[in-house]
């Protein structure tokens, strides 16, 4: 057969399975497709697995033998992959076999709709709970024989909590691969799952098909992944790749597709510190904020904060009960034996005599437990008083090559109706002390649940006679607005000398320099409704040179929706700093993203390389009082 007449090349990496090569090989051959090559890699076995690839290549014509010294899978996978010539390619591993229609089937597949990536179901010799999940979600969320696009497919299996990762039910355009730079990484254990999200985050045409054409021989103890001398290397290896998979997702769009990749590294980076011994777990390098920050989902982000606080106890915790489960499991397939029980002696006075010893020492500790409480509780209610009477100006630099003049921009939001001295007269001071030369403001300066916000159109008023003043409005004045009929209130904020930017631009020339500011309404949901795209738009074909502003209540809408345009700086609130901030590890909650947003308050890089300062707020609702969270007046000197 001539080279550019083969349509699949199986790649089979050999090492070490004498006993079962040949059962391999001979299902290969049995395949009832004629456009085939069969790539046998010798990878330095020391038994006759080379001698009997010799063999078979001298007795069928589309087999080649390889003979290269030891490398591991992922090199002689890449080996492989340099030498094949089919279109499309498969790799089998030398322990497992195929069924005599696979090639036939997937290839039929691939070409009905010229897939990147053909995957299909996988038979196992050992029954797997992960396996079945996967099945499940794979009939729940998507449509056998229909093409998706890698991504999307991702998606849809992080949803359900079931990713399966392995390269062998897989069949991929070669081409594909070799023109994304898509190789095994050489010298790890559980290449696959480093391999499998590059591919598909790549992948354009993704087909699933429910045929089952790969027996995955699980049951053998000597194999590399049920080998236990190997273990602390596959655990060492797993974490590796999680941390440079982690680097990878940093620019994986949408945002939720990211947030859902990185939430299955945070489970992951836990259980392979489960999975270590106990000697050996600071060694690995698994950071607990990582694995806080990365966390996603509601459920796993508890389990996280868990893990974060104790570490240890939840690692013991859990292989104590993988243990039991593994007992469960042995007794459940064998006949209980019963239990012979020691006679009763008599120990009355023993017992008593320790029933009062451990009475003396609960009632010891249930006193200082209630002292730490009333402590705690003292702290507590201290910490709440001082962040809701106190704020602090939070300052920051900002660089552009615009200005020919340094300018200072001061930053208000989410101020609740908050006041700081009579009718704000300390808060109003501070900022004329700090001399801005233009007043921002980001919204939510009401309270939704109180009707009067007059002493916020008095802030404004004294806020106008110091500096320019614009700004957005923020959720709660959206409710006034479109749910309680305060037809006045963006009226009333314009008459005390606030401009209020709806999806609309306004420009200000300070020290002989435009600068412009972009004001967006609403969330990410209603970026094309109601005139945010088509403002966006707007800006993008003006000239841009001068220094664009972007402001936006809620954080999100930057990575979402705006950073796909131009601008310099994006100004939001909306999170209040995550209402309580844990040393170490920052916000704990935001409406918008759930337990420890991303988005909780600081300074960010957008992808078009714009500065994003998320401010905590001088305020807070009714509901949640801050706690370890002094309110902030941002203050941004832009040079």
């Amino acid at each position: 057969m001539k080279k550019q007449d083969v349509q699949i090349s199986i790649i089979v990496p050999i090492y070490k399975v004498e006993k079962y090569l040949v059962r391999c090989v001979e299902s290969l051959i049995a395949q009832d497709f004629l456009s085939l090559e069969i790539i046998l890699i010798d990878d330095g076995s020391p038994d006759r697995c080379g001698e009997i690839c010799d063999n078979y290549a001298k007795k069928d014509a589309r087999i080649i033998a390889y003979h290269k010294p030891n490398g591991g899978l992922s090199d002689a996978r890449n080996y492989g992959l340099e030498r094949a010539h089919g279109e499309y390619v498969l790799f089998v591993d030398s322990d497992d076999y195929l069924e005599p229609q696979a090639c036939a089937n997937l290839w039929k597949e691939a070409r009905a709709g010229f897939a990147d990536i053909i995957i299909s179901k996988m038979a196992l010799e050992k029954p797997s709970e992960g396996m079945a999940r996967f099945e499940k979600v794979a009939e729940d969320r998507f449509q056998y024989h229909r093409i998706y696009s890698g991504p999307a497919y991702l998606m849809g299996c992080l949803e359900g909590g079931a990713l399966r990762v392995e390269v062998i039910r897989t069949m991929f355009r070669r081409d594909f691969l070799v023109r994304n730079d898509l190789y095994f990484e050489y010298g790890i254990l559980h290449e696959d799952e480093e391999f499998t999200p590059r591919a598909l985050l790549k992948a354009e045409r993704v087909v699933l098909t429910d045929y089952v054409y790969y027996h995955y021989d699980n049951s053998r103890s000597d194999s590399i992944m049920n080998s236990t001398a190997l273990n602390a290397k596959k655990i060492a290896d797993r974490v590796k790749i999680y941390d440079g998979l982690r680097k990878l997702y940093k620019t994986v769009k949408p945002r939720k597709l990211r947030r859902l990749l990185e939430d299955d590294l945070s489970w992951k980076y836990i259980d392979c510190y489960c999975a270590s011994e106990p000697k050996s777990r600071k060694k690995l390098g698994v950071k607990r904020l990582v694995v806080l920050k990365c966390a996603y989902k509601a459920r796993r982000r508890a389990k996280a904060l868990v893990f974060a606080l104790a570490p240890n106890h939840y690692a013991n915790r859990m292989r104590e009960q993988a243990l039991v489960r593994k007992v469960h499991q042995r007794r459940s397939s064998s006949k209980a034996l019963p239990i012979e029980r020691e006679p009763a002696k008599n120990i009355k006075h023993t017992e008593k005599k320790a029933g009062k010893s451990r009475l003396k020492k609960r009632m010891k500790f249930l006193a200082k437990f209630l002292f730490l409480i009333l402590l705690l509780a003292g702290g507590l209610a201290k910490n709440i008083y001082d962040n809701r009477t106190n704020y602090t100006a939070e300052f920051y630099q900002v660089s552009s090559r615009k200005l020919t003049h340094s300018i200072r921009v001061v930053f208000l939001t989410d101020v609740h109706l908050r006041e700081y001295g009579m009718d704000n007269g300390d808060l109003v001071e501070d900022i004329e002390n700090l001399s801005p030369d233009l007043i921002l403001l980001g919204g939510d300066l009401v309270n939704d649940t109180v009707d009067s916000y007059d002493n916020m159109i008095s802030l404004c008023s004294q806020l106008t006679e110091i500096a320019p003043v614009c700004g957005v409005l923020g959720n709660h004045e959206d409710v006034k607005i479109y749910h309680q009929g305060d037809e006045e209130l963006v009226k009333r904020f314009e008459d005390a000398g606030v401009k209020i930017l709806r999806n609309e631009e306004t420009s200000y020339s300070l020290y002989d320099n435009t600068v412009s500011v972009i004001g967006i309404e609403g969330k990410p949901e209603d970026f094309a409704s109601y005139g945010a795209k088509e403002c966006m738009e707007a800006q993008e074909a003006e000239d841009q040179y001068d220094l664009r502003i972007c402001i936006a209540h809620v954080p999100t809408y930057f990575p979402e929706k705006l950073e796909n345009y131009s601008f310099d700086l994006g100004l939001a609130g909306h999170t209040h700093g995550g209402i309580v901030r844990l040393p170490k590890l920052g916000a704990l909650y935001s409406a918008e993203e759930g337990l420890f947003p991303e988005y909780g308050g600081g300074v960010y890089t957008l992808d078009n390389k714009a500065t994003l300062i998320v401010s905590r707020g001088l305020g807070d609702s009714d509901k949640w009082p801050r706690i370890n969270n002094v309110p902030e007046l941002s203050v941004i000197d832009i040079n």
